[in-house]
């Protein structure tokens, strides 16, 4: 079985010869062809494992990195929906907006247009009244003016005298 150095080197099984382990690694004495051939087996062995293990490690962290990009393109994939969604909203809103001012615009015009031809209308029915308030008056001042005229007629067209004396009946 092997031992360590620090137990002292000869302990039997593979390295029973002694020299073969004294001495800390890398010291002279532990140089032989033999124990090289040992060790430079061992660390084939164990670089082989460990670059298994680097090689898996690395896939792993390919992978970990291939996830969280995934998941950072999904966040930047759902902020884009929701800006996306709110300006749809922003649209909405203001063409409900727009359209609720368009209508209130007609109505404020359509009102201005009916008291417009509520005030002609007025304004017309003043006019005739006034015309036809004129026309009374003026056919009044004639019917005045006849009257007047034939009283004048019968003042000045003498009358036959009424007393007894008088020749002219």
């Amino acid at each position: 079985m092997k031992r360590h150095w620090r137990l002292g080197g000869t302990g039997g099984g593979l390295h029973s010869s002694p020299g073969l382990c004294e001495g800390p690694p890398g010291s002279a004495d532990r140089e032989t062809p033999v124990a090289q051939k040992k060790k430079k087996k061992k660390k084939k062995k164990k670089t082989k494992k460990k670059k298994k293990k680097k090689k898996e490690r690395k896939k792993e962290k390919k992978k970990k990195k291939k996830k969280k990009k995934k998941k950072e393109e999904e966040k930047e994939e759902e902020k884009e929906e929701e800006k996306e969604e709110e300006e749809e909203k922003k649209r909405k809103m203001k063409k409900k907006k727009n359209k609720k001012k368009k209508k209130k615009r007609k109505k404020k015009k359509e009102e201005e247009e009916m008291k417009m031809k509520k005030k002609k209308k007025k304004k017309k029915k003043k006019k005739k009244r006034k015309k036809e308030e004129e026309e009374e008056e003026e056919k009044k001042k004639k019917k005045r003016k006849k009257k007047e005229e034939e009283e004048k007629k019968k003042k000045k067209k003498p009358r036959g005298c009424l007393g007894w004396h008088c020749s002219k009946k």
